[in-house]
């Protein structure tokens, strides 16, 4: 993966949460894949194309093999090459998400007239603040973004 100039925060997720991406000129035909990594481990994940409930189509990251708890950066590549969305004139070439662990749905045990509907957890709300960013390799303050860094 290249350096990243700008990451855009996608936002917390639960645990196998898909997570859809809009960006334009998505072709289904196209392969697109998500470069992250986890512990020192370099992951390559294959995206899925599919629609949301407006047509568009969007990239769809699968979290279910992503371990929870956990603020992934990475690139989103087409045929091997970085895609980029701007958004208030900012270009951004990296992603990022938390994967929080899934909200859990608790009801007190009540003797007489449970409640009908409980409500989860605030789990999503207190997600922590904005993905911490990875540190740097110091070659690439000094050179242009190229793939060794």
């Amino acid at each position: 993966m290249s350096c990243c100039n700008n990451t855009y925060d996608l936002g917390c997720y639960n645990h196998c949460q898909n997570i859809e991406v809009l960006l334009d000129g998505i072709n289904p035909a196209n392969d697109y894949t998500f470069v992250t990594s986890f512990s020192g481990s370099q992951i390559i994940m294959l995206l899925a194309v599919s629609q949301n409930d407006a047509g568009e189509n969007v990239l769809v990251i699968d979290t279910c093999g992503l371990n929870e708890n956990h603020c992934y950066t990475g690139q989103i590549l087409q045929n091997s090459q970085p895609l980029t969305i701007e958004v208030d004139s900012v270009v951004y070439d990296c992603f990022s998400f938390k994967i929080v662990p899934k909200a859990v749905v608790y009801c007190p045990p009540v003797e007489t007239n449970p409640p009908e509907e409980c409500t989860p957890c605030d789990a999503i709300e207190q997600c922590a603040p904005e993905c911490e960013q990875p540190e740097v390799p110091p070659d690439c303050l000094t050179q242009t973004q190229t793939d060794d860094c």
